[in-house]
């Protein structure tokens, strides 16, 4: 079983991360700082604590799937990031999306599943076009290499409108098995109406449908 996680940002302000901009720097470190805080130096030491998420001298060995302050750094200025410190990478993009996000929805399926949804929503008179698997068509664009397994995707805020109108046409005729998940995702899409005026309101950009699957 996998996780289907879609999250309303706009896709130029995810890729900004990588950009290496001040106020990008500003906002990933206020969501790592939360997110990922530095470990307690131990007691009885006088100094003051590193900067954020360095490790002390005497810390273990760095586990792969905790960022560092490099892996910051590394992020933020779009380099190259080794194959050993991608998983821990993809932990401050997850920490960013979940912090940033307007709205979350979080779905447990496997490819099973999907295709019995997406059969039955065909089945109700929804076009394909506007099925979970072509959130996945369009790329996110950004330097960072994905996790094995992993794949991510998103969708235009101008088109998200008739995604919702999709979706909520065909609810009176999906099947109880997929009705929860149907409805789950048509209220999701419903709500980026809001959700723009919130983002205009405090001067984001629309934010876009993000799509991730693990």
């Amino acid at each position: 079983m996998g996780t289907l996680r879609l999250q309303a940002i706009s896709i130029d302000e995810l890729r900004d991360l990588f950009s290496g901009s001040a106020e990008a720097e500003t906002r990933l470190r206020g969501v790592a700082m939360v997110a990922f805080p530095p470990p307690p130096r131990p007691a009885g030491l006088l100094s003051k604590f590193g900067p954020l998420l360095r490790r002390p001298p005497d810390a273990p060995v760095i586990r792969p799937g905790v960022p560092t302050e490099t892996d910051l750094v590394n992020l933020l200025a779009g380099r190259y990031i080794a194959p050993d410190r991608v998983t821990a990478a993809w932990a401050l993009v997850r920490a960013y999306l979940a912090a940033q996000s307007f709205g979350t929805l979080e779905l447990s399926l496997d490819d099973r599943l999907v295709d019995s949804l997406e059969f039955d929503l065909a089945r109700a008179g929804m076009p394909a076009a506007f099925g979970l698997r072509r959130m996945f068509t369009e790329p996110w664009g950004i330097t960072l290499h994905p996790v094995p397994g992993e794949a991510s995707g998103f969708v235009r805020n101008a088109h998200i409108a008739a995604w919702a109108d999709a979706w909520n046409a065909a609810l009176p005729e999906v099947s109880d098995e997929h009705r929860e998940t149907a409805e789950r995702v048509a209220a999701w899409l419903g709500s980026f109406e809001g959700w723009t005026k919130a983002a205009m309101a405090s001067g984001r950009p629309a934010p876009d449908a993000i799509a991730t699957f693990a």
